[in-house]
């Protein structure tokens, strides 16, 4: 077979488009004004805490308005962000960053990220000296980003200077991503070994990994039960709202497979399992929520606007018995669900009775928080306020005072 020649021109054009893509600046992508304007509210809003004595909730609510720029792709607004977190959250928004830099094509950014997120642990360490979690976070954070890089020195380095168990869940999509399909079975049995223990952390995060690993191996049948048997099937005494959650990731992923049956299934031993608790109101509401989104995305949209309607009116039956702290969360987590069932003017109306839910505690502490929740909510939704909703949201942001 004769060899192809490439012309020299189309040489030079491909060597220069190389070298512009490697050059390309960090940049915001392109959305609608209005969704950062919200972000924007959002992170002014959890600045107006006081430092001192308030820096923990501070920068625990900034923290999550950086998360929701990052799922915007504002890359940008999230590093503008992150520079006004005071404590150790700052390195994990620095390591999130370089996650996102380095999904997204800039890998010379991502570095650089890196260097500044592990520049935070020592501060996180001192922070917290009695307990080690801080650190471990951001190592763990950093330490999925050298997994993709394949940066298996740096992966070993902060990898292994985890002490808190807990935080190993914090690696444990990438590692199942990146797992060679060679080591699969010996993987399967790390995790049986894990649930063979009495240790809550260990067991979390075996279960985790499995439905990471459920999902990347979706299309392959044996692996596919063995991963599902292993969840669903595990003898281990797990709190049962945890249950419910893994049970949720389960039918989102067979969701996504387009395996609209098998998410049925799955929803409706969720539902089973949701019937058997005895809770709490506030914790109810939103359980009742996702199962509704999940049932939606398993291909039955009827039944998921009877069990949210139904869900709404439980909500509102219950109120009294529901602390006013926990009463904006209830009502976002019935917004999102009426978003994802597609009916927009629901979905509006419950995230206006969530900002004013917000406000009935006196306390500007909570205030905040939930504002900041209701505008990220709106903003990663894209569902966009009226001109009620924005000055009402504006209002709300600009009367955070004393007392905290």
């Amino acid at each position: 077979m004769p060899h192809l020649r490439i012309p020299r021109t189309l040489i030079a054009a491909l060597l220069l488009l190389q070298a512009c893509e490697s050059k390309k600046e960090l940049h915001d992508f392109d959305v609608a004004k209005w969704r950062t304007d919200l972000l924007e509210i959002a992170f002014t809003g959890a600045s107006k805490y006081p430092i001192d004595p308030h820096i923990k909730s501070r920068s625990k609510t900034q923290a999550e308005v950086v998360d929701a720029a990052l799922k915007l792709d504002q890359p940008l607004i999230a590093q503008r962000y992150i520079a006004g977190i005071a404590n150790w959250r700052a390195g994990v928004g620095y390591a999130d960053l370089a996650l996102w830099c380095f999904e997204h094509g800039f890998a010379s950014e991502s570095r650089q990220f890196l260097a500044l997120a592990e520049e935070r642990i020592e501060g996180a360490k001192k922070e917290g000296a009695e307990q080690s979690w801080r650190a471990d976070r951001i190592r763990a954070h950093v330490a999925r980003v050298y997994r993709l890089l394949e940066d298996d020195e740096n992966v070993a380095k902060f990898g292994k200077a985890i002490e808190e168990a807990s935080e190993q869940i914090h690696i444990s999509k990438v590692l199942a991503e990146t797992l060679p399909e060679s080591q699969y079975d010996a993987e399967i049995k790390r995790v049986e070994g894990a649930l063979e223990t009495k240790e809550f952390e260990a067991i979390r995060t075996a279960l985790t990994t499995c439905i990471h690993l459920y999902d990347r191996f979706y299309a392959d049948e044996k692996k596919r039960h063995q991963l599902h048997a292993l969840v669903t099937e595990s003898k281990t005494k797990l709190p049962l709202e945890i249950r419910i959650g893994f049970l949720l990731e389960l039918s989102d992923a067979a969701s996504r497979h387009d395996d609209k049956d098998e998410a049925a299934r799955i929803v409706k031993s969720t539902t089973g399992l949701l019937h058997e608790g005895r809770w709490l109101p506030e914790n109810e509401v939103p359980l009742r929520a996702s199962v509704a989104i999940a049932m939606a995305r398993a291909g039955d949209p009827t039944r998921a606007r009877t069990e949210l309607e139904t869900t709404e009116q439980f909500y509102t039956d219950k109120l009294d018995a529901i602390v006013n702290i926990y009463r904006a969360q209830c009502l976002r987590s019935i917004a999102e669900a009426w978003h994802a069932l597609g009916d927009q003017p629901r979905a509006l109306a419950a995230y206006a009775r969530a900002a004013e839910a917000g406000v009935e505690n006196p306390n500007s502490r909570p205030r905040a928080d939930d504002l900041a929740a209701t505008c990220c909510s709106l903003a990663t939704n894209n569902c966009e306020p009226d001109t009620a909703l924005w000055k009402r949201l504006e209002a709300i942001r600009d009367g955070l005072g004393d007392p905290w």
